[in-house]
């Protein structure tokens, strides 16, 4: 069954995608602030640009969060029995499989910021993937999700790669 992100990872998808109507927010408060401190005939038409600028915030952010909801949703993620799958996109999806047999390690990113809001980034190091020859390795990297689905994810997936990789069948003797 797919999986998503968790719900701070879709308040970060909402902020991020709602950069725009912040500017449109702070030219609204210099367009309220700046009439009251100069008395020119341009102070009647900042009233105007401060209404303009009110519903071009409310627009940007309508589609900051619509645009944000369909990357949370479109975000999926399967521990498979053979390979973690993760899907996303909205326009193109891209789906990636990553065996475990090949997973050579699975760390955590975490900046102070993210600490102090409880998320992380889970990063997936694996073995002869990787677009460059000389590296030899590629590696997955999730957009910043809650910790404990971060941890989580981090156990499930080291035990898998470690089971892919100690599984021995015994020799037969003949």
């Amino acid at each position: 069954m797919p999986q998503h992100l968790g719900k701070k990872t879709f308040w970060l998808f909402v902020l991020n995608n709602s950069r725009i109507a912040f500017i449109f927010l702070i030219i609204t408060i210099i367009s309220l602030i700046v009439p009251s401190f100069i008395q020119f005939p341009i102070s009647s038409y900042m009233n105007i640009a401060a209404i303009g600028a009110i519903i071009l915030f409310l627009i940007s952010l309508l589609i900051g969060y619509i645009a944000a909801r369909l990357k949370y949703v479109n975000f999926t993620f399967i521990l498979d029995n053979d390979a973690f799958k993760i899907k996303h996109g909205i326009l193109s999806v891209e789906e990636t499989a990553i065996p475990y047999r090949q997973i050579q390690s699975v760390d955590i990113k975490q900046t102070l910021f993210n600490r102090l809001i409880g998320v992380s980034q889970l990063v997936i190091l694996t073995a002869g993937r990787g677009d460059d020859p000389l590296k030899g390795e590629s590696e997955a990297e999730f957009p910043l999700i809650d910790n404990d689905l971060t941890r989580s994810l981090q156990e499930q997936l080291l035990k898998k790669s470690e089971i892919e990789e100690v599984t021995v069948e015994p020799e037969k003797n003949n």
